[in-house]
């Protein structure tokens, strides 16, 4: 049998199928996170005509209501397409996680909307608002945690259609469901319309992921991925221990976020120290992170699906090397970005700034930035493998390394040895972790792929 090299490797099962089996499933994945960005930057566009105490209200809000939306569209889809893959076309296998993963984000949503809603005078209080901007939070969040329960039906039905290999209908459902949300709220906000301000956006959220978990659930039913929508058969069909099986995969991506945001505070922390300049110039450059982010968490999901499919067919050996492909393919959609970013580091932040000196930070952390964003990107595709395995806490310690262990103290010593005039090692400090996760996490994913087969020092 003849083999091939190509840019992903090589061997007969590297086939062109692969690649495109690997990459159907992850732009429409990318379609939905890019999405998802663009209508929480249409929401904050909104919120700015309506007053800058809207504007620092919403902003400040929206932080806490993102918490609950990524626990939901990202961390619990990880868990039900995990679960759904896993149990293949097995029909009382699909229908047990299916019924499963339901129930679960009912009682998951609701109780997070009921924490969301009660303490949203004290989270708006927490972000340091006061006044009028207070006021705006408070409110905002106190009715947009009514969109949480759907927002976790959307998520049960997004997991169950990329499980199930059917990821365009998901982004359908899912996107159709974002962009009403941002028309319905601009609607409802705006003075042109029924000028409700900030309450406008929040019931735009509700309504909108109301709808789209109504259609999620009716595509499912009719497509045969759910029996019923009835309690009582949902019940009955319902696992315990499948729902501790997607909580226990979606509990630690959560914490994915809650260390990024604690990395941020400390990187904040780090650059006001060197001046206002320096932290404005923080906040654009970690716009870059968070855009290669949204990407390779696409990349991710695509790697989600086509690793357990896999390895619920015992091909180990598969599933690595789908993982790997991803990475290789992530890194030729990031590559372009980098050498862009390094080559015109001034143009970007123009976008954002005509200020000479912030313009000048700007693009001197960019150009350092930039070298660290493809190791960032594949190490996030890369923890991906450990969750396919059902090992969450080793994918969470690949960013609790590179952010916590790595970076932040990296950074701090720097700031500390280098002059204030000389930031450059701060900056490099700031990526100096990315290939050492990365490397932490290839090497982790073998070494547990090992001990899966009896290869490893002992088998599990």
């Amino acid at each position: 049998m003849n083999t091939t090299r190509t840019l992903f490797g090589s061997g007969a099962g590297n086939s062109s199928a692969r690649v495109g089996e690997l990459l159907s499933n992850t732009l429409p994945v990318l379609a939905t996170n890019l999405v998802s960005l663009a209508v929480g930057l249409g929401d904050l566009y909104v919120a700015g005509h309506l007053g800058p105490d809207t504007l620092s209200g919403i902003s400040n809000a929206f932080v806490w209501f993102s918490m609950a939306q990524s626990f939901a569209l990202a961390a619990y889809t990880i868990g039900v397409t995990r679960a759904r893959a896993l149990a293949g076309e097995q029909g009382s296998a699909s229908t047990r996680v299916a019924a499963s993963a339901l129930v679960g984000a009912v009682a998951i949503g609701i109780v997070l909307a009921i924490l969301l809603g009660a303490s949203a005078s004290v989270l708006a209080r927490s972000s340091g608002l006061t006044g009028p901007s207070f006021e705006v939070a408070s409110r905002f969040l106190g009715r947009a945690a009514t969109a949480v329960p759907a927002l976790f039906l959307l998520a049960c039905a997004q997991g169950l259609l990329r499980g199930s290999g059917r990821p365009r209908a998901a982004s359908r459902i899912v996107n159709g469901a974002l962009a009403a949300s941002f028309f319905v709220g601009a609607y409802l906000a705006l003075p042109a319309g029924a000028g409700m301000a900030e309450s406008g956006l929040a019931w735009g959220w509700s309504v909108a992921t109301c709808v789209g978990a109504a259609v999620g659930v009716v595509f499912l039913i009719r497509s045969g991925e759910l029996v019923s929508f009835r309690p009582g058969v949902l019940w009955r069909q319902a696992d315990r221990r499948c729902v501790a099986d997607i909580l226990r995969i979606a509990y630690p991506a959560a914490l994915v976020w809650g260390v990024v945001a604690l990395t941020a505070l400390g990187c904040q922390t780090i650059f006001a120290s060197l001046g206002q300049g320096y932290l404005a110039a923080f906040g654009m450059v970690y716009r870059l992170e968070t855009l290669v982010g949204v990407v390779a968490s696409a990349f991710g999901a695509g790697a989600l699906y086509c690793g357990s499919r896999r390895l619920a067919a015992g091909d180990l050996d598969g599933m690595q090397a789908d993982n790997r492909i991803q990475q290789r393919l992530l890194l030729a959609a990031v590559a372009p970005l980098t050498m862009v970013l390094m080559l015109f580091p001034e143009q970007w932040p123009s976008l954002f700034t005509q200020d000479p000196a912030i313009t000048a930070v700007t693009a001197a952390n960019t150009r350092v930035f930039a070298l660290g964003l493809p190791f960032m990107a594949m190490a996030q595709v890369a923890s991906t493998g450990l969750i396919v395995l059902g090992r969450p806490l080793l994918s969470l310690s690949v960013v609790v390394l590179k952010n916590l262990v790595l970076m932040l103290p990296m950074m701090w010593i720097a700031r500390h040895l280098s002059g204030p005039d000389d930031p450059i090692w701060v900056f490099v400090a700031q990526v100096a972790g990315s290939p050492l996760a990365l490397l932490y996490a290839r090497r982790v994913l073998a070494h547990e792929a090992a001990l899966r087969t009896g290869n490893g020092p002992a088998q599990r």
